[in-house]
């Protein structure tokens, strides 16, 4: 069986590593968030094995992830019991395959 290695590459953001040749988008979900997500933590390949393909992608997810996380603290704050869902891991999936197929 072979050993998965994962590596960290220089000064790439750390929600970016790669897994063999193929890059990943990693990223830890807040406790106060995990309910809506489902999960405790984002794992997904970019389906690239460049580098500029990939940080293109993890920084246009890492964006869209930070804009939910916002929302969902703004209207917390608000007092609202539950925030919009502008952006679910569904619909993160969804970006990343279309960012694939555009770039």
């Amino acid at each position: 069986m072979a050993k998965v290695v994962s590596v960290k590459i220089g000064k790439t953001p750390t929600y970016l590593f790669r897994k063999g040749r193929v890059y990943y988008f990693r990223i830890a979900i807040p406790i106060d968030v995990r309910e809506a997500f489902g999960r405790t933590e984002i794992n997904y390949s970019l389906q690239t094995n460049d580098l500029k393909h990939a940080l293109f992608k993890a920084n246009y997810l890492y964006l869209c992830y930070k804009n939910y996380v916002r929302q969902r603290e703004y209207y917390n704050n608000k007092g609202l019991e539950q925030a919009p869902c502008i952006i679910t891991f569904w619909l993160l999936k969804r970006l990343i395959l279309f960012i694939s197929t555009v770039f």
